[in-house]
């Protein structure tokens, strides 16, 4: 898809919203539509638990950008739901099942789809039907490991649907166009600091270096 769909869609609906993470897709497409940035928000999920430098660099684009920031209370959510998990089935972890985990007593384990599609992409939608505005762009690919639900909004698009990562970072240094700190170390976005779905080994050494308060409340968790 080339930015001329989005361009389309755009004077169709006058208004859109860009699903902004601040990893290396939403930095090629804030790159690839600033030409059209009066006609766009950059719509970004705080769920609470945000990395801090993470945080700084969403809020930075914000600076040239109307910048929405939408507030999720993640700690709520961990307490009435349980902790994310994907070492279960998901059709067995249904939000708030107790799970026993011997020694340690019993906590309540949640599947890690339902954790985010609570803290992003619910939140996401809600702004999207309160402010009246679609479409919705987002840097999901075709190559991702993991899928995302954007809803019945009226219009999704993923401009860098057919990308491969190799393009990716190809658009990226024809651009010189930055990334957060944690690449190439940690290649990715991180969202939530405490995530006890994502424990990638990459992860958790940039947090042991860079945040290793936060990995050592993370490790008990875990």
């Amino acid at each position: 898809m080339s930015p001329h769909a989005v361009v389309e869609a755009l004077e169709r609906h006058g208004r859109g919203a860009l699903f902004f993470s601040g990893g290396k897709e939403s930095v090629v497409l804030e790159h690839m539509l600033r030409p059209y940035r009066d006609r766009l928000t950059l719509l970004w999920v705080n769920t609470g638990a945000m990395f801090p430098h993470m945080a700084d660099v969403v809020r930075a684009f914000g600076k040239d950008w109307h910048l929405a920031e939408v507030p999720y209370d993640q700690a709520a959510r961990f307490q009435a739901a349980g902790l994310p998990a994907r070492i279960v089935h998901v059709a067995n972890t249904p939000a708030g099942q107790l799970m026993d985990v011997g020694p340690r007593g019993r906590v309540m384990l949640s599947d890690w789809v339902s954790c985010c599609a609570t803290l992003r992409g619910a939140p996401m939608l809600e702004y999207l039907r309160r402010e009246r505005i679609t479409p919705l762009i987002h840097g999901q690919r075709r190559a991702d490991n993991t899928m995302a639900s954007f809803g019945p909004a009226a219009e999704v698009l993923a401009p860098l649907w057919g990308w491969s990562d190799a393009q990716v970072y190809e658009y990226l240094e024809a651009h010189g166009l930055p990334l957060p700190e944690q690449y190439p170390e940690a290649p990715d976005s991180l969202e939530c600091w405490n995530c006890t779905a994502e424990v990638k080994a990459e992860r958790i050494r940039f947090m042991r270096r860079r945040y290793p308060e936060q990995l050592a409340q993370l490790v008990p968790m875990l």
